[in-house]
């Protein structure tokens, strides 16, 4: 035991000593015509949670516009209440919200995950057959045309919100592997009758494990029903084992022919949920982190959880148990941490990282170089090039500042700024630092110091 103790401190103080040196990593170059093919961040985008019949982002519309989301994922939620009564609809709730979100530009992505109380009369996250699945069926079709009609555009119909947890997700379904299969082959093709061109998919699983999900994947593997694209959440202040869950999908899919061309989307994703990291700089680097983790795995799309925070009102939730209901309450009334912007409707310094990832669309540039904890994306769009540095710690006891010196090539001569995202500017969080002439860093080249989990944009304009 006394050599366990030994070996610990001694790692605890190689960290401590390694920390107090900063990580020079001498040259990182970019040359404008080193191409290494095309990009575009804006799929992987965002999503607003299951919190209030009201729109919830139509305060921030022109925030949003700004941002290019290319989808924004949200919750058919009973509190739009579509199905008041035996054949009959009220879309005029649920009207508002996808009017906000295509306000946006962005497409709808539409979790199905709504239960009127005329079909389950019962409050039960168990009971997941309704009492007449045609008229479910039916349901389900009126409210596809209903959207194809309206013109909003939607092409993903997500079928189920974390049906492996239930209640506990926020929605009053809890799934087992065999009547989810029911609930998905009954949902899919009443979506499909409506609109034959439209990709049904799922489950929205809480955790990709679930046994809900291989028998998904299995019995859409077998032909008995479509997987057009195949999605879970995540939330872990660890990288890696979002990649790693990505690849044992993409493995699971990969078993079966008929699903090659299925995508994997995260439909939400964020960090810790009840403890999040307190250091104010850590949510936007691990957004770029994790962004550009998505992009190196080929993730199909992507939802960060979410745009706002938003109060939750018990009487708009008499769909879930007074328990659930008082949770999602302490959740999301008391410490919310999830939005860009937060119940008060102040954004975020997040905001600025999906700003920037708006700008990273064209052809990504190879940046050589590279070394430890500092990573880079470079996008070149027309005459202009943007550059993302930040540095995120493989470990948190590993983290230290790392200092190197930044090349252009082949570059005509134009302007350039260098851009931090600050977490503590009370009216900027976007603090130009330098800027200058491509031509006079030849004799004074740009130096960069980032420490752990700094971010810095660099932008070339015409």
């Amino acid at each position: 035991m006394k050599k366990y103790i030994i070996n610990f401190l001694l790692l605890v103080l190689i960290f401590h000593l390694s920390a107090q040196q900063p990580n020079v990593v001498s040259t990182l170059s970019i040359d404008a015509e080193d191409v290494s093919g095309e990009i575009d961040l804006t799929k992987y985008s965002l999503g607003q949670g299951g919190l209030s019949p009201e729109p919830m982002i139509d305060a921030h519309l022109p925030q949003l516009q700004n941002l290019h989301p290319k989808t924004i994922r949200f919750f058919i939620q009973e509190y739009f209440n579509i199905y008041p009564a035996h054949g009959k609809y009220h879309w005029d709730i649920l009207d508002k919200t996808l009017d906000a979100i295509v306000a946006t530009g962005a497409q709808p992505i539409a979790d199905i995950c709504f239960k009127p109380v005329i079909l389950f009369p019962k409050i039960d996250e168990n009971i997941v057959v309704p009492t007449s699945y045609t008229e479910w069926d039916n349901l389900v079709t009126e409210l596809v045309k209903h959207c194809k009609i309206k013109g909003y555009g939607i092409v993903y119909w997500e079928l189920g919100n974390e049906p492996d947890y239930g209640e506990a997700g926020g929605c009053p379904y809890k799934f087992t592997p065999e009547n989810y299969l029911v609930f998905y082959k009954h949902t899919s093709a009443a979506v499909l009758k409506a609109d034959p061109t439209a990709k049904v998919g799922g489950p929205g699983l809480g955790s990709y494990r679930s046994a809900i999900g291989d028998s998904l994947i299995s019995y859409c593997g077998k032909g008995n029903a479509p997987l057009d694209f195949f999605s879970w959440h995540g939330y872990s202040d660890n990288t890696y084992d979002f990649r790693w869950n990505l690849r044992k999908v993409k493995g699971k899919l990969g078993k079966y022919p008929s699903l090659k061309n299925t995508e994997t989307i995260i439909t939400e994703w964020n960090g810790r949920i009840f403890d999040p990291n307190p250091n104010p700089n850590y949510q936007p680097a691990f957004v770029l982190e994790m962004t550009n983790m998505f992009h190196e795995e080929g993730l199909s799309a992507a939802a960060y959880y979410h745009i706002r925070d938003a109060y939750i009102d018990p009487v708009s939730f008499k769909f879930l148990t007074d328990q659930t209901v008082e949770d999602l309450g302490n959740m999301f009334n008391i410490t919310p941490y999830f939005g860009i912007f937060d119940n008060q409707g102040r954004v975020r310094p997040t905001y600025y990282v999906f700003k920037c990832l708006s700008l990273m669309k064209g052809s990504q540039l190879a940046v050589k170089g590279m070394s430890g904890d500092v990573k880079a994306l470079s996008v070149k769009s027309g005459k202009w090039i943007n550059t993302l540095f930040w540095n995120f710690p493989a470990y948190k006891l590993s983290g230290k500042e790392s200092e190197f010196i930044l090349n252009f090539s082949n570059v005509e001569d134009s302007g350039y700024r260098v851009i931090r995202i600050t977490t503590n500017g009370s009216c900027n969080n976007l603090v130009v630092t330098e800027s200058g002439r491509i031509k006079d860093l030849k004799d004074n080249p740009l130096k960069l110091t980032l420490a752990p989990y700094e971010i810095v944009w660099v932008e070339i304009r015409p």
